[in-house]
């Protein structure tokens, strides 16, 4: 009898404690968050390979390309809602440990969703985070290379990559997937943390989604690389086919918040 009282009584505490843990916000959620990369209206197979002279994609210059590198850096991942809710990624950069810096690869299929967790309960409607990474990422992992998205500490991380092929391209660039020897090659990387500083924000308004330990919702951004290519102010391969300085790319970093738009959500139930 002592036993059952016992047992009762312990099962009592218990199920208080993880009410009264609910109750004051400590228990967290989690948010999935997908970047699907386009170009215009077509949403797969972006990449060609160095070389293929095919172009499906066309500027608004009428210039004709394709794609062989996507890549950029997102970091400082806000949410926030109409009732006050708040919640910002942690940064951090410990050896090899990175938290809150993220490289979305459109050649690596499983760095295009993001899981971001520890969130407080709520109602959240807008997301913001960087493409690139600030001073103070770069303070701390001087020596972190997201996969070849480092200059120097001087100049910083690689924010964006993109590079490709045009038959409006008189060659000589360079850049991961291309050589200076490739006849129709573009290559170009928009960085730089300081003077001029070209980390941009994305700030967009989105769908409710509804953080609670029992559900975990995804976001679903898509990226436009042509409203990159085709911004404020519209590369022209024919003249610029190459950027790898931050002062070079700091007049075109303007157009990268534009390629960022909300799609849909999904409030999933666990």
């Amino acid at each position: 009898m002592k036993k059952a009282v016992y047992t009762l009584l312990l099962s009592t505490i218990i199920l208080f404690s993880q009410c009264a843990e609910e109750d004051n916000g400590v228990s967290t959620g989690t948010v999935e968050i997908k970047f699907d990369n386009v170009v215009g209206d077509i949403q797969a197979g972006l990449l060609a390979n160095p070389g293929n002279e095919d172009y499906p994609y066309t500027t608004v210059l009428g210039q004709q390309y394709n794609l062989t590198l996507v890549k950029y850096i997102v970091s400082e991942i806000v949410l926030e809602g109409p009732d006050g809710a708040y919640y910002a990624d942690e940064l951090s950069i410990a050896g090899d440990d990175v938290n809150g810096y993220y490289l979305i690869d459109e050649s690596n299929l499983s760095s295009q969703t993001l899981t971001v967790d520890q969130i407080a309960p709520g109602v959240y409607d807008q997301i913001s985070f960087k493409i690139g990474i600030e001073e103070e990422g770069v303070d701390q992992g001087a020596s972190i290379i997201l996969d070849g998205m480092f200059w120097a500490w001087s100049s910083g991380y690689i924010g964006m990559k993109v590079e490709g092929q045009s038959s409006s391209s008189a060659g000589e660039s360079f850049g991961d997937t291309i050589e200076e020897t490739n006849p129709h090659g573009f290559g170009y990387h928009i960085g730089g943390w300081k003077s001029p500083k070209n980390v941009r924000e994305v700030t967009i308004a989105m769908d409710e989604i509804r953080i609670t330990p029992d559900y975990k919702p995804e976001i679903h951004l898509v990226i436009d690389i042509a409203k990159f290519l085709d911004g404020g102010l519209t590369f022209d391969f024919s003249k610029r086919n190459s950027i790898h300085d931050a002062a070079t790319g700091a007049e075109y970093a303007d157009n990268i918040p534009g390629m960022f738009r909300f799609d849909h959500v999904h409030n999933n139930p666990l």
